[in-house]
């Protein structure tokens, strides 16, 4: 685990939690990856966070895995790829971090750390000590004029989200509830929870709830919200925001075997996640699908 202080955020921005984008996997939707970049670079009030699973780093002895239709190119070049991908957006400095996925973690032990090495090409570009190298997951302070805004618990996950109910509606609060069960009891005091892996586009928001108290002589109606994540508080499992942060790797392709149509795979979600920031504390967590 990783834990960061990330200063001199403003007032007002928006961060982006995007990834598994598996670079060298020929189902890549390479196409809608460069636009999600694109979107952070439009406007310098846009962060980015990427979570993981950024190149499908598979050595071609590893039988499980590797298959030589769906990936054409080797790990270095993978990198190379990555790193040309993100420096426009590293130029900009607001690429705040990189987690490292399950697929750079299997290449390790005969490689070794790709995900810092990439990190340490891109801080070369921004001339800044982002992007920092995540590790697996993730914990981060976003700081505004020398004070906690908020705290944010990212990981790029392991375990999965899905529901065998036949009602959508029922269907989707299920899954909504796995992914709050999950990530609740991994932090107390982060107010924005987020995993990748599991190519959704995803958001448990907090659900506001009424409470009565005595003032004055009289009884006055109130709601609840979504806490702060200042220093040292406990928020509430049910006052945070929780997100499944999508993908970028298409299910099916013609002429092509993939392995998610080979396990029969559900089409992925392709997209992204955009927290609100307003007033320094986290507004809303949208589910971005494109």
């Amino acid at each position: 685990m990783r834990i960061s202080t990330i200063p001199n955020m403003p007032d007002n921005f928006e961060l982006i939690l995007f990834g598994d984008n598996q670079e060298g996997n020929i189902a890549t939707a390479h196409d809608k990856y460069k636009e999600c970049i694109d979107y952070i670079i439009a406007d310098e009030s846009r962060f980015g966070i990427h979570m993981g699973d950024i190149m499908d780093a598979f050595w071609c002895d590893d039988h499980k895995r590797y298959d030589p239709l769906t990936c054409k190119i080797t790990p270095s070049e993978q990198k190379k790829n990555v790193i040309k991908d993100l420096t426009p957006l590293a130029e900009t400095g607001r690429l705040l971090t990189i987690l490292k996925g399950n697929h750079e973690k299997a290449l390790e032990i005969k490689y070794g750390d790709i995900t810092t090495e990439i990190c340490e090409a891109l801080q070369l570009v921004s001339g800044r000590e982002y992007p920092i190298s995540g590790t697996y997951t993730h914990r981060i302070e976003f700081v505004g004029d020398g004070k906690i805004m908020f705290k944010a618990y990212l990981t790029h996950g392991r375990k999965m989200v899905s529901s065998v109910s036949p009602d959508p509606h029922r269907k989707r609060a299920n899954m909504q509830y796995r992914l709050k069960l999950i990530l609740e009891s991994l932090a107390g005091d982060a107010i924005l929870m987020a995993m990748g892996h599991i190519h959704l586009v995803l958001v448990t928001p907090p659900l506001p709830g009424v409470y009565i108290t005595q003032e004055k002589g009289k009884l006055k109606q109130h709601y609840t919200h979504a806490g702060t994540g200042k220093t040292g508080e406990y928020i509430p499992p049910d006052h945070r925001w929780y997100g499944a942060t999508g993908s970028f790797l298409l299910t099916q392709m013609d002429g092509y075997e993939t392995y998610s149509e080979l396990a029969q795979f559900a089409p992925n979600e392709l997209g992204y996640l955009k927290a609100i920031i307003k007033d320094r504390q986290v507004a809303d967590l949208q589910e971005v699908k494109i």
